[in-house]
């Protein structure tokens, strides 16, 4: 500081550059220094932090694989505790255990019973016997003893595959199953890539093994041991199931595995990343090892952006542009010392001219705009109002000058306690702006709602409040026009749709009750049925469409399994279809995921554009659903052979009550709401939709909605 004030004094005098340098050149040093040592402040405690919750991951995972022990331990005591484990019998056991609620990412429990050579055929016959008529050890092949899997569950999809394979066929398994035989312990194997399936795509795991010696043979050598063997309860891992149901969400950190004691790429068991090729460079990496019966897995997890975006780099930051902003200041203050007096004279011109223009700009900005603006002084509780608002209670126009209190005084009873919380929010702090709608009386009596929106602009050193500026605006003919419609959609809800209901099933009756009534009659009788009907969906339409605008309409956003959506939405419009003469196809291949969608919601916009459809295709025809990601969305299609759609009508499509010109009469069976209220509806669950259309092609009309891969189910 001191030498701050000698550079300022000097200048006053006449400058001296080489002073400054000086000056500029120790600041900078001292600022670099500041900084740095922040910043390694900062990298400390995310260090400290990231591992933390690589030690978190650790843990878990060793936390996991402790609970699987204990399940395989508990299907050897089965066989301890009964003389002949049955089928059923382990159905029933791993049944009561719900694996797939209480222990996530296991693929199947199963017994592998010991089978030598010379019982081979004997054993097969047994199985067979039991209803497995194609059952058999598998490979084929002579080996001295076998343990072909006899006992799995859940029964079904890929397990099946397991059903009389032989592990002590394949090395990695055998060296596994050998050593937790010789050992009497739990095993597990090395890295097993599995074949791939219905996906084509291999994926890796691991199996844990557990031997079951008989009960009354002892088990007190390894040479025992191999005499005494049953068999191997054990349990298979799909690894990224498995982790996916430990650890969860880990878009902060990346998890690898690598089966044995280095991070081998030829040994990767698992990775979060799943192989997208993230380039991303890691700030920070940590590795650990861990023991596993006689196996050794490495972990390694290293930092994504998601982590390194919370670690707050701003005091650094803001070290570094305070000191080169104070430099820069430095030599600016010296400078213009040199000038001060001219500068001072001419700014101060300037600055009330511009001032000047900024009053009349903001006066003429008001006035155009019909809003009244509005200044408080918090210390003296005083408030000047513009000329607007003389006019909004029903005064001549003219500046108001008034207090708080007064203004108070006249806002409605009900609104005052809202009000009031809501400005010492503003005035704390707590809340940025001011904004709010009440209710102020006139000059005439009358009630008129105000919104009125404001901000604290100036407070003392202490922070508190100082002066309050704002506007006023007169809402009432807007919040009219919000009962109105609400009155409206209660008088069409009471007043239409509960007789028109009641019409229509009367004219419903009627048609099926009078089966004899002359041509001319039954002609009547059918157009009142139609026209009822025609006048019910208006009525709907309307209900819902405005619904949605008021935010009255509820959505129940849910994950929508897309594939059996799709099926149930053409079944339910099947006959509709067929009444149009043309037919709805579902074209493969169908991705398996799952929509972010209003069930009920969504049904409705697939009836309307699959009416749609069917009204404007000729008959005969088929009309296309198809379905696939885009863009980060999933986007479903609904694809007609019909004319297309005019390029005049385009640009109103999905306006309220658009209908295209049409001499085919089928077209005009609609309200001309529909399209709207279906792009309300997309858009309301954070979708989108639209339409492809060359004349005289037909039309595809397509949304799109967020959504979720399917969860990859273990077979």
């Amino acid at each position: 500081m001191r030498i701050l004030a000698g550079i300022i004094k000097q200048a006053e005098a006449g400058l001296q550059p080489l002073a400054v340098i000086t000056a500029v050149l120790v600041l900078g040093s001292l600022t670099y220094s500041l900084w740095n040592f922040a910043s390694s402040r900062v990298d400390a405690e995310a260090r400290v932090r990231f591992d933390d919750r690589a030690s978190l991951v650790t843990e878990e995972i060793r936390g996991r694989m402790v609970d699987y022990e204990q399940v395989l331990r508990g299907c050897a005591g089965l066989f301890a505790a009964s003389d002949a484990v049955t089928r059923k019998e382990w159905h029933d056991y791993v049944e009561t255990l719900r694996i797939n609620d209480n222990y996530r990412g296991i693929q199947a429990l199963a017994f592998a019973r010991r089978v030598p050579l010379a019982a081979k055929a004997a054993h097969e016959a047994s199985i067979r016997a039991q209803g497995f008529s194609d059952y058999a050890v598998r490979p084929p092949g002579k080996r001295a003893e076998y343990a072909p899997t006899v006992y799995i569950e859940p029964f079904s999809g890929r397990n099946l595959r397991a059903f009389g394979f032989d592990p002590l066929s394949d090395p990695a398994r055998r060296f596994a199953l050998v050593h937790a035989r010789d050992t009497a312990n739990i095993a597990i194997s090395s890295r097993i890539v599995l074949m791939p399936d219905a996906d084509n795509v291999s994926r890796n795991g691991f199996v844990m093994y557990l031997p079951v010696y008989a009960k009354t043979m002892d088990v007190s050598s390894v040479e025992a041991r191999r005499e005494a063997l049953l068999g191997f309860v054990y349990s298979a891992f799909f690894t990224d199931d498995l982790m996916r149901a430990i650890l969860g969400d880990t878009r902060d950190v990346r998890v690898q595995i690598f089966d044995g004691a280095g991070p081998d790429p030829q040994t990767l068991l698992y990775d979060s990343d799943h192989g997208t090729g993230n380039a991303h460079t890691p700030r920070f990496v940590a590795t650990d090892g861990m023991a596993l019966h006689g196996h050794g897995w490495f972990l390694r997890m290293s930092s994504e952006p998601v982590f390194e975006a919370t670690i707050d780099y701003s005091e650094p930051t803001t070290i570094l542009a305070s000191g080169v902003v104070i430099s820069l200041l430095l030599l600016a203050i010296v400078w213009s010392l040199g000038t001060l007096r001219y500068r001072a004279v001419a700014v101060a011109h300037r600055m009330t001219n511009d001032l000047r223009e900024s009053r009349e700009q903001l006066s003429l900005a008001l006035e155009g705009s019909e809003l009244a603006f509005f200044d408080w002084n918090i210390v003296t509780g005083e408030v000047e109002l513009s000329a607007r608002w003389a006019e909004m209670l029903g005064d001549e126009p003219g500046l108001t000058a008034t207090t708080i209190d007064a203004l108070y005084e006249l806002v409605h009873p009900d609104d005052v306690p809202r009000l009031k919380r809501m400005l010492r929010a503003a005035l704390s702090g707590e809340a940025e702006f001011y904004e709010a709608e009440h209710r102020v009386k006139d000059r005439s009596g009358e009630w008129i709602w105000i919104l009125s929106r404001a901000k604290v602009t100036a407070r003392d050193a202490a922070g508190n409040p100082l002066r309050v500026t704002g506007t006023n605006a007169n809402v009432t003919e807007r919040k009219q026009m919000e009962r109105m419609k609400e009155e409206f959609i209660s008088t069409v809800n009471h007043e239409l749709r509960t007789p028109l209901t009641v019409i229509v099933g009367t004219l419903a009756l009627l048609k099926e009750s009078l089966v004899d009534l002359p041509p001319e009659l039954a002609t009547m009788l059918d157009m009142a049925a139609q026209n009822s009907q025609r006048l019910k969906l208006l009525v709907n339409d309307i209900l819902d469409l405005e619904k949605i605008v008021l935010g009255a309409m509820q959505f129940r956003i849910e994950a929508l399994p897309l594939r059996p959506f799709l099926h149930r939405a053409l079944d339910l419009n099947r006959l509709y279809a067929e009444r149009h003469q043309v037919r709805y196809e579902l074209r493969e291949p169908l991705p398996e995921a799952a929509l972010s969608a209003d069930r009920e919601r969504l049904l409705q916009v697939m009836t309307n554009l699959l009416s749609n459809a069917a009204k404007f295709s000729p008959a005969g025809e088929a009309i296309a659903v198809t379905a696939g990601p885009k863009d980060g969305f999933m986007r479903v299609c609904v694809t007609d052979h019909g004319p297309g759609i005019p390029l005049d009508f385009r640009s109103r499509i999905f306006g309220k009550f658009a209908q295209a010109d049409s001499s085919n009469t089928r077209r005009q069976e609609g309200t001309g709401l529909g399209l709207a209220i279906c792009k309300s509806i997309i858009e309301k669950m954070g979708g989108r939709i639209g339409y492809d259309s060359e004349p005289g092609q037909g039309a595809t009309f397509w949304f799109d909605l967020p959504y979720t891969e399917a969860n990859q189910v273990l077979e």
